[in-house]
């Protein structure tokens, strides 16, 4: 996501569950310009979780989901490998069960952490969108500026 072109323009554009995910600066610039190519002007463009709001909370989760005779044991964990560069590795584990037989899916990226002020320079820097807000588990009545702990924080921009 961190280079591309689609044929189309849209009026919304949705990242999804954190997966941006970007290692330097120079390659967030590049997102935003593609994503700014595919949007109408006036255009919105939602991220969820791509914003390191408290870096305090860095670590891991656990959860299992049981559906239709599969249980899925879910495990996600964020380890810091360089705090100047703020980069971290972010490993994600399945493990589905059915059927009496088990499956492992295993994945491990790096990306960096983007600061909400550092997000708000980027976003100027780019020129191409209009910061709209941060808002506190997809809730516009629920500014991030007022919320005590972010649960599922998400960014609002418009195509300027």
């Amino acid at each position: 996501m961190r280079n591309f072109r689609v044929k189309e323009s849209f009026d919304f554009a949705f990242c999804m569950l954190g997966s941006l995910a970007v290692e330097t600066n120079s390659e967030f610039l590049s997102h935003l310009d593609s994503v700014a190519s595919c949007l109408n002007r006036g255009g919105l463009y939602l991220l969820e979780g791509a914003i390191c709001f408290d870096w305090t909370r860095l670590g891991g989760e656990s959860w299992t989901v049981i559906k239709n005779g599969l249980v899925i044991n879910v495990s996600w964990e964020t380890v810091p490998i360089s705090l100047t560069d703020q980069k971290v590795l972010d490993k994600l584990t399945l493990e589905v069960i059915g059927e009496g037989k088990a499956k492992v899916f295993r994945t491990e990226r790096i990306s960096k952490l983007i600061f909400p002020q550092e997000f708000l320079e980027l976003v100027d820097k780019n020129g191409k969108f209009e910061f709209l807000g941060w808002f506190n588990n997809f809730d516009l009545e629920q500014p991030v500026e007022k919320a005590e702990r972010p649960s599922r924080p998400i960014t609002l921009l418009r195509k300027s």
